[in-house]
């Protein structure tokens, strides 16, 4: 996981889609398999803030530094709010 990087400076971009990797937009899902979580989850960090059932994003985007790219960060703002760096999750269970 990311707490457990020896260099981050240089290491994130391998996990996510933060400003440190250069790419200046968001990626597709797949792009980060390290980045995995636990669970089998992709892009939990990175890539775009996502919308809460609040008016808060989490997770950072690719507009920002590795310090905001963690599930815990919190951004707030009004849900009219459009921006290429905010997304949304969509979850589906196997049937």
């Amino acid at each position: 996981a990311f707490g457990e990087l020896q260099n981050p400076g240089s290491e994130i971009s391998r996990y996510t889609n933060t400003n440190e990797s250069g790419i200046q937009r968001a990626t597709p899902v797949w792009v980060y398999p390290q980045g995995e979580s636990p669970n089998k989850v992709m892009d939990m960090t990175g890539n775009v803030f996502e919308w809460q059932e609040n008016q808060y994003w989490r997770g950072g985007s690719w507009l920002d530094g590795r310090d905001f790219a963690r599930v815990s960060f919190r951004y707030y703002d009004l849900p009219l709010t459009r921006r290429d760096l905010i997304g949304f999750r969509v979850c589906a269970l196997p049937s």
